[in-house]
């Protein structure tokens, strides 16, 4: 049976192609196993959410007004900096 150090179970997985559910193997900070049985040093939880493992923040922010008004020129920001919400070896 596979070893990884981070299982996410119970997420539905997003890829490009389609969406399903699967526990999913990080190690190394990779994904390495969709599907099947792994053990894994810690397990998340991710019952309900989305995961979509190819995906990547984006660099900047546009605010987009909910009621369809013009947005400013200049109102570009970007996101402050900050620790990414798992672990980092």
């Amino acid at each position: 049976m596979a070893r990884a150090d981070i299982g996410i179970r119970g997420a539905r997985v997003v890829t490009a192609g389609s969406a399903f559910e699967a526990p999913v193997a990080i190690a190394d900070g990779k994904v390495v196993q969709l599907g099947g049985e792994f053990d894994a040093a810690r397990d998340i939880d991710a019952t309900g959410c989305l995961l979509l493992p190819a995906a990547s923040m984006p660099t900047s922010i546009s605010p987009i007004p909910a009621d369809g008004a013009t947005v400013p020129a200049g109102s570009m920001t970007s996101p402050p900096a900050r620790p990414p919400p798992w672990p980092v070896a």
